[in-house]
Order: structure tokens, then sequence, then C-alpha cells
């Protein structure tokens, strides 16, 4: 539970006391719970991401397809 005052300090010096919202108390249960926590995937279970595309091979000095006229080697 929360406890305490809170005191801010506004515009001009004026101050301001804030008092905190009860918390309402929450029931507890009468016996422990005996359930086992569900099972979560550990990164070892995560599956492997998909493989990078393969770089394509360009002949040097050749422009690719689509390029502007003039590309290539010594341009």
């Amino acid at each position: 539970m929360t406890t305490g005052v809170t005191v801010v300090v506004g515009a001009g010096g004026a101050v301001v006391t804030v008092a905190p919202d009860p918390e309402p108390e929450l029931p507890l249960p009468d016996e422990p719970l005996d359930e086992d926590p569900p099972d979560v995937p550990l990164p070892d279970d995560v599956p492997d991401p998909a493989p990078e595309p393969e770089p394509v091979d360009e002949a040097p000095g050749e422009p690719a397809p689509g390029a502007a006229p003039g590309a290539g080697a010594g341009t």
C-alpha cells in the first residue's frame, strides 16, 4: 500500500498537497496456488529467421539493367 503525501511546488511558488488515493485491499486466496507456471518458449525454441537473399552478381563495368546510359566502369 502506498503511504505518504506528495507536495508539489507550482508556478509562482504555490504549494499543493496531494493525498494518496486509498488502495483497495485485495482478498488473498485461502490456499496457495499449486499450479505450475505456463511453459514459455526459450530462445533455443525460437525458429530461425528467414535466410538473407543471395547477392546478385554483376559483371564489372556493365550497367545494371535499367540503369542510366553511360553508367558503368570509368564513369
